[in-house]
């Protein structure tokens, strides 16, 4: 009886520390994670500030270029509209 209780007792003994080294493992890959996961957010965080500052950087950039370009668009259409007006008074003067 006593031999029986002495070998379940080492038998828990070595089974604890079989559990006890794959906790260890586990800890360790739970840290190196969380070290990967904050790096990626640092990563992502800066990308984030230089996508920011690019379009920043591309309004003050082609903000003026865009007025333009808007500027002509109208213009284009008020010409547009005189054509049509000369075109109707010179098939009214036929």
């Amino acid at each position: 009886m006593y031999y029986l209780l002495s070998a379940i007792g080492a038998f828990i003994l070595v089974l604890l520390g079989i559990i006890g080294y794959f906790l260890k493992q586990h800890i360790h890959v739970v840290k190196d994670l969380t070290k990967s996961v904050n790096l990626l957010s640092t990563i992502v965080s800066v990308l984030d500030n230089k996508y920011k500052n690019i379009i920043v950087g591309c309004d003050q950039r082609y903000g003026g270029l865009n007025l333009r370009i808007t500027t002509h668009g109208r213009r284009i259409d008020e010409i547009d509209v005189e054509i049509a007006k000369i075109q109707t008074e010179l098939k009214l003067k036929k």
